[in-house]
């Protein structure tokens, strides 16, 4: 009889970094954090079965590499840095069967906010715990390909092609002039003229470029955004 695994990926990263993914990778909804003596844990159903090592592996990085991709898309946050993957066993302790490279850290501030909601009693309101936003777009990222594979291009920072990659994505999956008619023709112009400008260095686009990587960058995400909210709808 196949007996199921507990399989999870041991990541690492600046503090912030990691209370931002704690803040939002919630239980009991899918992914979410755990702290497990001196190592912190990303946990997934998807992380649950008969795997061997290999496989398992392979499934915690496109988790991490997505998780990425989100935070990167959303809150402008550093990657974390998937260390390996590993075993818990039925005393809750783990084996980890890789370990990869960590990334030096630097000096960062973190500014987060609460909100509350109060009665007129002052007394705090409390609500049913939901899945975060970010956990609906795992959710959604975990079950289509495309999603996938532009939070992928969006995990591996800021990069011309990547850009590009991502938008030629989002542009085939989405009715016909409809991102030019959401965000402006003129700039979604500019950042088309400005991607193909530093993929081909200047053949057959424009001769000056005319958007920042930072302007790029904040437009591409509130792209993907909209994408991800009129995939949800339209699958509604």
């Amino acid at each position: 009889m196949m007996v199921s695994k507990l399989w999870c990926a041991v990541v690492a990263g600046h503090p912030f970094d990691i209370d931002d993914w704690a803040d939002v990778f919630l239980p009991p909804f899918d992914p979410w954090m755990e702290k497990n003596g001196e190592h912190v844990l990303l946990r997934s159903a998807s992380l649950v079965g008969d795997f061997d090592p290999i496989k398992a592996d392979h499934i915690a990085k496109r988790l991490v590499t997505i998780a990425n991709g989100v935070f990167s898309m959303r809150h402008n946050s550093s990657p974390i840095e998937y260390r390996g993957v590993a075993n818990i066993d039925a005393n809750g302790a783990i084996q980890i069967h890789c370990i990869a490279t960590i990334a030096s850290c630097v000096g960062r501030a973190r500014v987060s906010a609460v909100g509350v909601v109060m009665g007129p009693d002052g007394q705090i309101i409390t609500s049913p715990p939901q899945r975060s936003r970010e956990q609906e777009i795992m959710y959604m990222a975990m079950t289509n390909a495309a999603i996938a594979d532009v939070l992928t291009y969006r995990e591996r920072r800021n990069s011309w092609f990547d850009f590009w990659k991502a938008y030629e994505i989002v542009r085939a999956r989405s009715p016909r002039g409809k991102i030019c008619s959401v965000f402006g023709q003129s700039a979604i112009k500019s950042f088309s003229d400005t991607c193909n400008y530093y993929r081909h260095s200047g053949y057959d686009c424009a001769r000056n470029p005319s958007m920042t990587i930072d302007e790029a960058k904040i437009l591409l995400d509130r792209i993907v955004n909209w994408w991800i909210d009129y995939i949800r709808g339209a699958s509604s």
